[in-house]
């Protein structure tokens, strides 16, 4: 029997798993995970907190651009209970003693160190302007390691070569890089001598190829020497010619072995050399996933791969789930604690057929203002039909008590010794909130604090 096991090995449950064992020690802790979910869509940042929303409503004293501004102006907006922020506030201030502005940096600069360099520490600003694939900037709290000068800030002077790649549609130099440079002069960030320069670079052993995934491209610039040699020997050559001062690449800097191709670009192009920020399932996804993996291998916690299909409960308590593992075998799990950290749509966590639900404790959706469950609401009665405002779907989630327990329908917690964490909770749009692997982070976080001993 396990002290805790965590459905799920994303963000939020590897965050938990890894709280679980740091904290209690004592505790013998279990993994179990079907698939990757909204943790392999990662571009490459970590994002907390995104603009405080809305700025009335944050807190006096607490500055507009800290995280207290943005989680307090979402959470007091919200109704209560709708926002999982608002238990993430209160246990880190009771966790610092009751203090008036939450030390959000301590769970998130923690569970950064522990992914062995992954990722940049925080800077003392909450978010940085990190650009994108399209030329675009999106804020968050930090990025990759291998995307440490792809923010607004560095690109402010000098020459900035943005390369692509033949036939890689992911990342086209001329469009992003005009974009890229009419939002730094409008910006006022675009010194006299900064320019960004567009190129392309050969594709060597893929050219004949119909649709170039990232994938495809990080395998051959780890594993073929020969045709990492010839895609340097061009760049370093463009580098000369155009004066750079640094280099924009796609996030495709390999996989495994990203800090070695980073080094080694930079040494050929003999100057910085960073990753745009990624789109869709990508490389930093998979840097990701691999990364909580060995983290919890280091932690020495039990996890294995396997579909969790039901549950046993006896007098409000959970005592069991019933994983199907692989070729069809089950095996039932005992527990005295469950979390569950199963995602959104991606990973499972909510399905549609067709009215959104969460489909292993049945535990009600809620939509982001509603204060009653989901229902029989469809999910095109879950959508905006204008694609630049939020879709609700994406805010559609399980709801939390001030304990991180999943509440059912009457807003009592549905089993006392039942917790969820991630973006199976609901009340936020993962998405257009810019919060997903923070949120992932503190929610993990703030479930094992709720636990009891």
């Amino acid at each position: 029997m396990f002290d805790l096991l965590v459905i799920g090995a994303g963000m939020a449950g590897a965050t938990a798993a890894h709280v679980a064992r740091l904290s209690r020690p004592e505790w013998r802790v279990a993994v179990v995970w079907r698939a990757p979910g909204e943790s392999a869509l990662s571009s490459g940042t970590l994002a907390v907190a995104g603009e405080p929303h809305p700025p009335a409503a944050a807190a006096p004293g607490v500055d507009e651009g800290d995280f207290g501004a943005y989680a307090l102006g979402h959470a007091l907006a919200a109704e209560p209970g709708a926002h999982p922020y608002q238990a993430v506030l209160r246990l880190l201030a009771a966790a610092g003693g009751g203090e008036a502005a939450p030390d959000w940096r301590a769970p998130v600069a923690e569970m950064i160190a522990a992914l062995d360099g992954l990722y940049l520490p925080l800077s003392e600003a909450v978010n940085r302007a990190w650009l994108t694939a399209f030329g675009t900037f999106t804020p968050a709290a930090t990025a990759q390691a291998t995307m440490a000068l792809a923010h607004r800030g560095a690109l402010a002077s000098g020459v900035t070569l943005f390369a692509g790649f033949r036939g890689f549609q992911d990342l086209r130099p001329e469009a992003a890089a005009r974009v890229a440079s009419h939002l730094l002069m409008a910006g006022g960030v675009f010194g006299a001598d900064a320019r960004v320069v567009p190129f392309w670079l050969p594709l060597p052993g893929l050219e004949q190829a119909w649709e170039i995934e990232a994938f495809q491209v990080a395998r051959l610039l780890e594993e073929d020497a020969a045709a990492r040699e010839i895609v340097l020997a061009a760049l370093a050559s463009e580098v000369a010619r155009a004066r750079a001062d640094r280099v924009i690449l796609p996030a495709v800097l390999g996989i495994s072995r990203w800090r070695d191709l980073l080094a080694e670009f930079a040494a050929r192009a003999g100057c910085p050399v960073s990753e745009a920020l990624a789109t869709g399932a990508s490389v930093p996804g998979l840097r990701l996933l691999r990364a909580l993996e060995a983290l919890l291998v280091r932690d020495g916690i039990e996890t294995w791969r396997g579909d969790a299909v039901s549950y046993e409960a006896v007098g409000g308590r959970v005592v069991a789930v019933m994983v199907e593992e692989a070729e069809g075998q089950r095996r039932r799990v005992e527990a005295a604690r469950f979390l569950i950290a199963t995602g959104k749509h991606v990973g499972g966590g909510i399905v549609s057929d067709p009215t959104p639900r969460e489909p292993l404790f049945s535990l009600p959706v809620f939509a982001p203002a509603g204060a009653a469950p989901v229902g029989r609401a469809q999910p095109g009665d879950l959508t905006n039909p204008d694609p630049l405002r939020p879709q609700p779907i994406f805010g559609v989630g399980a709801r939390v008590d001030a304990r991180m327990r999943p509440v059912d329908a009457t807003g009592r917690a549905a089993w006392s010794n039942l917790f969820a964490a991630g973006s199976l909770l609901g009340g936020y749009d993962y998405i257009s909130d810019k919060i997903g692997l923070g949120a992932a982070i503190l929610t993990g976080w703030a479930a094992v604090e709720a636990m009891e001993a």
